[in-house]
């Protein structure tokens, strides 16, 4: 786990409080070093922190009161360690590309595409199998919609026990 490292800032959004309570039950019992669960939105920025919070501040003000919703399909495997087991995210109401596309302009950084959008259950380097067998256990026991109710910055550099959180922003 230490071998996986990330980069820079990343912007999350955040599932509704229920939701995100049961996902992070399941990371936690999945993976050594536990995460809060997300949508990255924004990954690998350079700057101040002190900045991007103000952008963070200035976002959630603006969207604040939408909603914002995607649906969480079953689970799925991938190649990237960072999305080793997943659960794909598929827009279900334009706020959701109006977040994306107000994060990407904001920060000036460019957003994952509404179709890459996914809240990982697991990092690791495994095997196929492992992810597969993981992956089968879970199905879709999340599937359905997700409320987005908070954005949050974390600092992402080098490896995830290093990962801090720089702030959290409602959305409701």
């Amino acid at each position: 786990m230490h071998s996986l490292k990330g980069r820079g800032y990343s912007l999350w959004a955040l599932p509704e409080p229920g939701i995100r309570q049961r996902l992070a039950d399941e990371i936690r019992r999945r993976n050594a070093m536990p995460w809060e669960p997300h949508l990255t939105l924004l990954a690998g920025m350079g700057g101040d922190p002190d900045e991007f919070m103000v952008r963070v501040r200035e976002l959630g003000e603006r969207l604040r009161g939408q909603p914002i919703h995607v649906e969480l399909g079953a689970a799925e495997v991938g190649d990237d360690p960072f999305r080793c087991v997943y659960l794909p995210a598929r827009s279900t109401s334009r706020s959701f590309e109006e977040l994306l596309s107000e994060a990407s302009r904001l920060f000036g950084h460019p957003a994952v595409s509404a179709g890459a959008a996914h809240l990982s259950l697991v990092y690791a380097d495994m095997a196929p199998e492992a992810r597969e067998r993981i992956a089968g256990e879970i199905q879709d026991r999340y599937a359905g919609i997700c409320a987005i109710s908070a954005l949050s910055l974390h600092r992402t550099e080098g490896p995830l026990p290093s990962w801090i959180s720089m702030g959290e922003v409602p959305l409701r």
